[in-house]
């Protein structure tokens, strides 16, 4: 019998053994850029603004509690709208999940997704936005305010994908995010010690945020001066906005679409506002083509009202800036809201 032996093992190449070490050195690089920022006194510090989206979207996943009212948008609605008054006028648990207006609509679509992926469907959802951010568009600070979001990595970025995002756009996310680690151990730390800076006063930590998710403004005085001088200037930036920013109403429409599927009532309501600034010239013609959608938009869906079209207004010495309002003026512009609810068409 032929004598048959098994064949010599063939060694892999020499840069085929070392696979790990362009691994390694690429961890080396990302620590050492870490280190020179950090020496560069370069270093993303976890704001006011991000602290509350993580709070709120912590409160919106929390399955202790379930409400009838949903209130999203942005901050004249997180410091306009009293859940506590806005329950008894409308006769039912509410939840204040308003954040800022960087997040815009793309925001508000993902917080009710978040929502009702954890809690039955509500009675009615409000979406209260500020002139401002009505006609607005999605910026780069939207990315670095959405990296704060507690939900994974993977997660996040399929949503920014399904939104068009470009690459520098998720660069900008993950810029905030994952890739400078030491960045954040630095923040963290810079907390333990009780070196943050003063602006960081206002406590937006979900242990402390009351369970309807209201908030109150770091201070509660008016500042008329400033809202004046404000309101010579709002909206003046740009011209006539004929349509939504096109994410916006891609936002928009999910948010419709849920209301279908849910048969959710939603009411798209316009923020508080300054009376100079509604009081100017083009104030009504800067918006007139995004209200002309939204209005064409309320007549058409069995699920949606566009309320307060006219605008609650406030002088000077009730607000802190245009959109802004302080003391007893939240409350009249949430007996407002809930007026505008209860005798809008279902």
């Amino acid at each position: 019998m032929k004598n048959e032996s098994l064949p010599a093992e063939i060694d892999p190449p020499e840069h085929a053994r070392r696979w790990w070490v362009p691994m390694a050195g690429a961890v080396v690089m990302v620590l050492l850029a870490n280190v020179v920022l950090m020496f560069c006194g370069v270093r993303h510090r976890t704001g006011n603004e991000e602290r509350m989206l993580a709070a709120k979207w912590s409160l919106a996943g929390d399955r202790g509690r379930s409400f009838d009212w949903i209130v999203v948008g942005d901050s004249s609605g997180a410091f306009g709208v009293d859940p506590a008054s806005l329950a008894k006028d409308l006769s039912g648990d509410c939840v204040n999940l308003c954040t800022f207006g960087s997040m815009g609509i793309s925001g508000d679509a993902w917080m009710l997704e978040h929502y009702l992926a954890n809690h039955a469907s509500p009675q009615g959802v409000i979406i209260v936005h500020a002139a401002d951010v009505w006609v607005s568009d999605q910026g780069d600070a939207f990315y670095q305010y959405a990296a704060a979001m507690p939900i994974s990595t993977s997660s996040l970025l399929s949503r920014l994908v399904r939104l068009g995002s470009s690459p520098s756009e998720l660069f900008i996310t993950l810029r905030y995010r994952d890739w400078f680690p030491l960045l954040q151990l630095k923040d963290d730390l810079r907390g333990i010690l009780g070196w943050s800076p003063d602006d960081e006063s206002m406590s937006t930590d979900r242990s402390q945020m009351p369970a309807d998710g209201s908030l109150r403004l770091p201070a509660s005085e008016a500042r008329p001066e400033a809202v004046a001088a404000q309101s010579a200037t709002y909206l003046s930036a740009g011209s006539e906005k004929t349509s939504f920013d096109w994410r916006y109403r891609s936002s928009l429409d999910r948010i419709i679409a849920l209301a279908r599927e849910k048969k959710i009532c939603v009411y798209l309501a316009n923020g508080p506002i300054a009376k100079p600034a509604l009081e100017l010239p083009h104030f009504q013609t800067s918006l007139r083509g995004v209200t002309s959608q939204l209005t064409s938009l309320a007549a058409s869906e069995t699920y949606v009202s566009y309320i307060l079209r006219d605008w609650v207004a406030f002088a000077p010495e009730e607000m802190q800036n245009c959109n802004h309002i302080v003391g007893p003026a939240v409350d009249d512009y949430t007996h407002a809201l809930a007026e505008a609810i209860l005798n809008a068409p279902q």
